[in-house]
């Protein structure tokens, strides 16, 4: 963005950081403020398309009875644009800088929200799926053990029917998980 400002072409399609005004010359505040808000414009688009996409694929929000829970710093995203864009248009620059990057950086935590926003539920979701291996390896290594010791006793164990039990036990079945 700040390489496409100095040389006064459109910023990057795909821009997704806050643009150090600071580095733009002091004597054009219109440019600057301009900058500013054309790119907290563009942050907040891609916020949009981001929650847009996450409410469609993601599911801690289709579980969810209310849906996807949006950003909360972003609810008034629009107005506050509106506001910044107001402040530039009446010549009140440095306001608009002000406001533009200050809801620059809430789209990109909003953007950062998004991205992370299944990220309990897949971890639990790992972990108890590591956990269910972890038994059924190491009931069936202590299984194996005690087939053994049988066999060198001479009492048989049904080693097929405990290792389809120990099976849905670690799935989740014996506890009720999924049923």
């Amino acid at each position: 963005s700040l390489g496409a400002s100095l040389l006064g072409i459109p910023p990057p399609i795909h821009n997704s950081g806050v643009l150090p005004v600071s580095y733009l010359s002091p004597r054009r505040s219109d440019l600057r403020s301009g900058a500013a808000v054309s790119n907290a414009a563009q942050l907040l688009s891609v916020y949009r398309r981001k929650s847009a996409i996450t409410a469609e694929s993601s599911l801690t929000a289709y579980l969810s009875p209310s849906g996807l829970q949006a950003y909360k710093p972003l609810a008034l995203a629009e107005d506050r644009l509106s506001d910044a864009v107001s402040a530039r248009q009446s010549g009140h620059h440095n306001d608009a800088i002000d406001m533009a990057q200050r809801l620059a950086r809430e789209c990109l935590d909003g953007i950062t929200y998004l991205h992370l926003y299944d990220r309990w539920l897949l971890m639990g979701t790992i972990t108890a799926c590591f956990l269910a291996w972890i038994v059924f390896l190491g009931s069936k290594l202590v299984l194996e053990q005690l087939d053994t010791t049988a066999r060198d006793q001479g009492n048989g164990i049904d080693a097929d029917k405990v290792h389809s039990m120990v099976a849905f036990v670690a799935a989740g079945g014996g506890f009720g998980v999924f049923g």
